[in-house]
């Protein structure tokens, strides 16, 4: 393990704002074997003279520059060009901390049966001031359940072994990621780490149009939707383990609001203990999907920030 090299690869597009610190999240890791893929995908702000600066005081750097083709096609360009037995992901916005691939690396190399790793993370604001811990899906039954909502880490968090994109790439789709881990689910064996190792950036308005966050909300439901379809078989089985933890619950919740209803009550009619705590979860989703949508639509900006309002003064008064 002492030598083995990490592929870490970062696309980037008109992200000078943050880049500087993700570039040096990466460059201060303890572990020093890696080299450090930077896609620039015609960026048209001062991205390009920040990377060159540092690709000049860093011989780990190796910068590709291309034409705006999107994030999937700069991260297929990334790593057909790299040489790592693993590959991490990184994004010009968000900052791995410093113990985050030799962590990630040593669980790899202790657990040959996993081939794709996350972690736990910080949600941090413009500001880097922390917002949220996120405990992401542990064991398999909970990872799964979790695709058929999402993924089941933050997309920047991941390591993969190299062989993943032996047989998969990523495909320009408005949720690349997502499409991803769906389609190679059963080729490959998915984890995550218990230990917080990045800080994730919730900058909204910094790259997304409020209509690319929509679209991408709805192709969400299209893959896992698919994934669902795909899995049933494996995600019956899970329903009949014994072993079930609190976040299937959470997540049981979130589908039966995307629709799931049928395979939703199954599981809840064996599990009467759980009634009122899943009818308190989909309430409160439903109640989130509809700020969401209210906070990235014009037309119902204004009532989003009147709701917001209101919602703001109840927490004062409760306090």
């Amino acid at each position: 393990m002492a030598d083995t090299l990490i592929s870490v690869v970062m696309p980037v597009y008109n992200a000078q704002k943050f880049l500087a610190e993700a570039i040096e999240s990466i460059l201060h890791q303890t572990y020093p074997h890696f080299e450090f893929i930077i896609i620039n995908d015609g960026s048209t702000d001062e991205s390009t003279d920040i990377i060159q600066q540092y690709a000049q005081q860093d011989k780990r750097i190796f910068v590709i520059s291309q034409e705006n083709r999107g994030i999937a096609e700069a991260l297929n360009n990334g790593i057909r060009n790299s040489k790592g037995q693993y590959i991490a992901r990184m994004d010009a916005d968000d900052i791995s901390l410093q113990e985050r691939l030799i962590t990630q690396l040593s669980f790899l190399e202790k657990h040959p049966n996993i081939d794709v790793l996350g972690c736990d993370f910080l949600i941090i604001d413009k500001h880097g001031k922390t917002t949220q811990k996120v405990t992401t899906a542990k064991t398999p039954q909970d990872i799964a359940i979790t695709l058929c909502t999402q993924i089941p880490f933050t997309h920047s968090t991941v390591m993969m072994r190299r062989q993943i994109f032996e047989r998969f790439a990523y495909e320009n789709t408005p949720c690349e990621d997502y499409w991803l881990f769906a389609q190679c689910f059963h080729q490959g064996n998915f984890a995550n780490s218990n230990q917080t190792l990045f800080k994730y950036r919730q900058d909204y308005g910094h790259s997304l149009s409020d209509t690319k966050r929509l679209e991408m909300r709805t192709y969400n439901k299209t893959v896992g939707r698919y994934f669902f379809n795909k899995n049933q078989a494996y995600l019956k089985k899970i329903i009949n383990s014994k072993h079930l933890s609190k976040h299937f619950i959470d997540v049981l919740a979130v589908m039966f609001a995307h629709g799931y209803i049928k395979f939703s009550l199954f599981y809840l009619s064996k599990t009467p203990k759980y009634w009122v705590s899943f009818s308190f979860l989909t309430v409160r989703y439903r109640l989130a999907t509809m700020m969401y949508y209210l906070k990235y639509n014009k037309k119902y900006y204004a009532l989003y920030r009147l709701v917001n309002f209101i919602k703001k003064i109840l927490m004062i008064n409760k306090t």
